[in-house]
């Protein structure tokens, strides 16, 4: 059975991405950093076992960025009134549209590899809830294995440890790896840090941070 996988984002030009670290950081460079994500996620997807990607960007579709693959790419624009309700109504699209095993990611997770993403999908073929939990417990990646998987999810969203609801609600899961997500200059410090001395798959992302630290 084919299975979806769901990209979460806002639109590569966004002037809203990443605003913790426009506070701290040349917006310019969190512009570009951002555009990055955007772009290493989707090749990342399109590389990995999952057969239909849907791309739901936050206000608008961008009508700059050209996207070319054999595969099934549908895009839309976020719903709702909250971020909780988007995340929601995007899962609900999916399986509206094929109901068929889901999984969501967002951008802002450098390091994703392909071997996690098909590992995610090698686990929903087996019903089981893929959970991709970050190190400050909110989570990367969440498979669905059908629309009976759907639940409120704005008490998960609004929690300070996501991730453990998640595992309560969803007892029928096994973890992926645990990564961190970029949301804080340390956040950002760290994956500097961290492609002094290893590689990325994320290789728009680790070729613009390691011309800055060079």
């Amino acid at each position: 059975m084919a299975q979806n996988l769901l990209i979460f984002t806002k639109e590569p030009d966004s002037s809203n991405a990443k605003t913790r670290l426009r506070d701290n950081t040349n917006s310019n460079f969190i512009q570009e950093l951002h555009t990055s994500f955007v772009l290493d996620t989707l090749e990342l997807s399109l590389d990995s076992n999952y057969e239909n990607i849907f791309i739901f960007w936050e206000s608008y579709i961008p009508n700059n960025f050209s996207i070319t693959s054999d595969k099934k790419i549908i895009e839309s624009v976020q719903q709702g009134k909250d971020f909780s309700s988007k995340f929601s109504n995007a899962l609900s699209y999916c399986f509206n549209k094929n109901n068929l095993p889901t999984s969501i990611i967002g951008t802002d997770c450098p390091y994703l590899t392909k071997e996690i993403l098909n590992e995610s999908y090698s686990i929903l073929e087996r019903n089981i809830h893929p959970i991709g939990a970050t190190q400050d417990n909110g989570f990367y990646l969440l498979g669905l294995a059908s629309s009976n998987s759907l639940i409120n999810f704005s008490s998960i969203i609004n929690s300070e440890n996501q991730v453990d609801r998640l595992k309560v609600e969803y007892l029928n899961h096994k973890q992926l790896a645990s990564l961190n997500d970029i949301d804080t200059l340390d956040d950002l410090e760290e994956l500097k840090e961290y492609i002094t001395n290893n590689s990325i798959e994320y290789h728009r992302t680790n070729e613009l941070l390691s011309n800055c630290i060079t």
